[in-house]
């Protein structure tokens, strides 16, 4: 008998692999010979494809206003390019299974960052303990 639990469990599993493998297929493209630079951009020109290819399957259109498109490129630089070029750069001198787990902590490092310089003004208990919980996650 099929369990409801099973398809949910399959697409997590199944997501955990795609999303998990990115540092091994970054480490094993460069001792393949391919450059940090290469990698960034190969992966934005496939992620622009996939977006396009999506939007156009939902018949959506672009933005034709530059100021949304220099939005839109501040964002791609800081959100897309830039981090993927630093860790294929990083992961030159880096084991994919430690860069996988520097990089799970982003988001955590991110809000600690925000409760020191003060842009989170009054952390939640539950944040707090969020932020708690996954640093010992991350350990574990």
């Amino acid at each position: 008998m099929h369990h409801p639990r099973t398809g949910a469990l399959v697409r997590v599993t199944t997501l955990a692999l795609l999303w998990g493998s990115g540092f091994l297929w970054t480490r094993l493209a460069l001792d393949g010979g391919l450059t940090p630079a290469y990698l960034a951009t190969l992966r934005c020109v496939l992620g622009a494809a996939v977006l396009l290819a999506l939007a156009r399957a939902a018949r959506q259109t672009l933005p034709r206003d530059r100021r949304t498109w220099r939005h839109l490129a501040v964002a791609a630089l800081l959100c897309n390019a830039l981090p993927f070029l630093l860790t294929s750069i990083g992961q030159q001198s880096v084991d994919s299974g430690v860069a996988g787990v520097l990089h799970a902590t982003t988001p955590l490092w991110s809000l600690l960052l925000a409760l020191t310089v003060g842009s989170e003004h009054r952390p939640h208990p539950a944040r707090l303990a969020g932020l708690l919980l996954g640093f010992a996650g991350t350990l574990l």
